[in-house]
């Protein structure tokens, strides 16, 4: 169960003694994982309940493959939410730091201001000595 072999871009599988031909642009490989996968889960499926159908095992194959899908999406929905918050705060930190260096580079300024003027004055006391 779970053969494969390519002709062209065209792949043709078998899964549960059935084959199938599948016209795709994805690697030889990559379908042939699926292929495995859907057999597997359909072996499993057709192993534990014996009164199941060929169809039925491949109804809830689906639907389970389809819950999974739609699980996946949503982890990767709250992942790219997570990745634009963590973002945000990146560039609100960033904008922090620019801010903090601006006042920084402010204050150093007035400090070598009031230097020169404490010189001057101090200067200017030595001078009247």
């Amino acid at each position: 169960m779970g053969r494969l072999m390519q002709a062209g871009n065209r792949v043709r599988i078998e899964v549960a003694g059935s084959w199938y031909v599948i016209s795709t642009t994805e690697e030889s490989s990559y379908v042939e994982e699926l292929a495995r996968e859907l057999d597997e889960q359909l072996t499993k499926l057709l192993g534990k309940n014996d009164s199941l159908s060929i169809n039925d095992a491949l109804i809830l194959c689906s639907l389970q493959f389809l819950l999974d899908k739609r699980q996946s999406e949503r982890s990767a929905d709250r992942l790219r939410q997570q990745f634009s918050g963590y973002m945000e705060e990146i560039k609100r930190a960033k904008d922090d730091t620019a801010a903090k260096q601006k006042e920084n580079e402010e204050l150093r300024r007035e400090v070598l201001q009031l230097r020169v003027e404490l010189q001057q004055k101090q200067g200017g006391k030595q001078a009247e000595k």
